[in-house]
């Protein structure tokens, strides 16, 4: 079983921030975790405003957030840091031997609404620890009859067969096993792009490709999934295939391995995943290889 002993959950005040904690709040509760509840305030604001105090804020925060009874089954922290966010993030988690991330994609700082937020883009591609991304919308309801179920539908777990799929996988099995949600095995294969000229001898290799992927994924898989598992593998481009993919199956959370090392396959550090949380308005679940 995976020891999930602290989550921390980064707040800057904004609605997508309280849809984070909702499920930071679920998986401690769930896990006995001790949850610490973060926020980083500008320096600037700290110099411009030297009366200004965040602690006050913060739990009124969460106050609004979580219901007395909620709090008083927790093992709750609240932290206050000046700095720049994406780094005090970063610095906590390594210093505080956090097991699990839980944030929003985009809070008060982002312009754009399709757009992932530079803090979590930051964080993204220099944590070490699992981060579970909430986009906006997909908040949940503590206090109500709705099960994990009813929210996430399905979990889909995309996988390139890599270091960092296979520490991705106990994390997606108990997450389903624990939120009692089916998963679905994904894996996109990318088409072999060549001249018109040559298109010939290339002929079936995809569907070959496809078909061996196939295989590769069932036995990628065994021993993690149940007697209501499925899987499914495609052709195309990873990031919109995986968008794709969770769409098809309702799937309204993504688990999948994040590559930090910058290379000509990847295009940069973590930038599939980057990708995906741009494509998609899901929950994701990044996990880094050990």
């Amino acid at each position: 079983m995976l020891a999930i002993r602290s989550i921390l959950c980064p707040v800057d005040f904004s609605e997508q921030s309280r849809e984070a904690l909702m499920w930071a709040t679920l998986i401690a509760k769930r896990r006995n975790s001790q949850l610490t509840i973060l926020t980083v305030i500008d320096p600037a604001l700290a110099r411009l405003h030297a009366d200004f105090e965040a602690d006050p804020a913060l739990h009124e925060f969460v106050d609004a957030t979580l219901s007395e009874p909620v709090q008083q089954e927790l093992k709750l922290r609240i932290k206050v840091e000046v700095g720049n966010a994406s780094e005090k993030i970063l610095e906590t988690c390594n210093q505080e031997d956090v097991d699990l991330v839980v944030m929003g994609t985009q809070g008060l700082g982002g312009l754009r609404k399709r757009m992932l937020g530079s803090t979590t883009q930051r964080v993204l591609r220099g944590i070490k620890k699992p981060l579970l991304a909430i986009p906006k919308g997909v908040g949940i309801e503590l206090e109500s009859n709705k099960t994990p179920a009813d929210y996430l539908g399905r979990i889909l777990v995309a996988t390139d067969f890599l270091e960092g799929s296979s520490a991705a996988m106990p994390w997606a099995a108990e997450l389903a096993e624990d939120l009692a949600v089916p998963l679905v095995f994904a894996h996109v294969v990318q088409p072999i792009v060549v001249p018109r000229r040559w298109r010939r001898l290339i002929e079936g290799v995809d569907e070959q490709n496809v078909a061996d992927a196939q295989r590769r994924l069932e036995r990628f898989s065994a021993g993690f999934g149940n007697a209501s598992t499925q899987h499914d593998v495609s052709l195309g481009e990873p990031a919109e295939s995986i968008a794709s993919l969770a769409a098809v199956h309702n799937a309204r959370m993504i688990v999948m391995g994040l590559n930090n090392k910058a290379d000509s396959r990847t295009r940069g550090p973590g930038s599939i995943a980057c990708r995906v949380l741009y494509n998609t308005h899901v929950a994701i679940l990044v996990v880094p290889p050990r």
